[in-house]
């Protein structure tokens, strides 16, 4: 039987942080330092720089202590609901994913890889409707 687009056990809506930070050495050590001595694990993370600053997504084992961490190590912390899907890791599937939330009126602001494993992906999905996405992807 083939696999479905579903969300994750466990998974489905979850929160995702979002730092800002300098483009410049030490800054994504400071964050994971934040992390490592709350005792928050980083689940997911996605992060890049342009024209001199930096931008890093997370997911983390305890988000409400992530972002107090955060917060109290001097970064601006946003906090987002995200959905964590699995599909099968072949050609064609997150097509079927993405078609299926346009259907439903979801529109699709960011995604990232989480894991890739015995032919399945497991994605992170920003979207202007996390409710209408979950019921979607049931």
């Amino acid at each position: 039987m083939p696999l479905q687009a579903r969300l994750i056990h466990g998974g489905g809506i979850v929160k995702q942080l979002t730092i800002r930070l300098e483009n410049k050495p030490g800054q994504l050590a400071s964050v994971c330092e934040a992390l490592g001595k709350n005792g928050v694990n980083i689940t997911s993370i996605l992060g890049g720089g342009f024209n001199g600053s930096g931008i890093v997504h997370l997911v983390t084992s305890d988000p409400m202590t992530a972002e107090r961490a955060l917060r109290q190590a001097g970064h601006r912390v946003v906090s987002d609901d995200v959905i964590l899907t699995r599909v099968a890791d072949k050609p064609g599937e997150l097509a079927k994913v993405a078609r299926k939330l346009a259907f439903n009126n979801v529109n699709v602001e960011a995604i990232y890889l989480l894991n890739r494993d015995r032919g399945s992906a497991e994605l992170v999905l920003k979207v202007n409707d996390p409710k209408a996405a979950e019921k979607a992807l049931k």
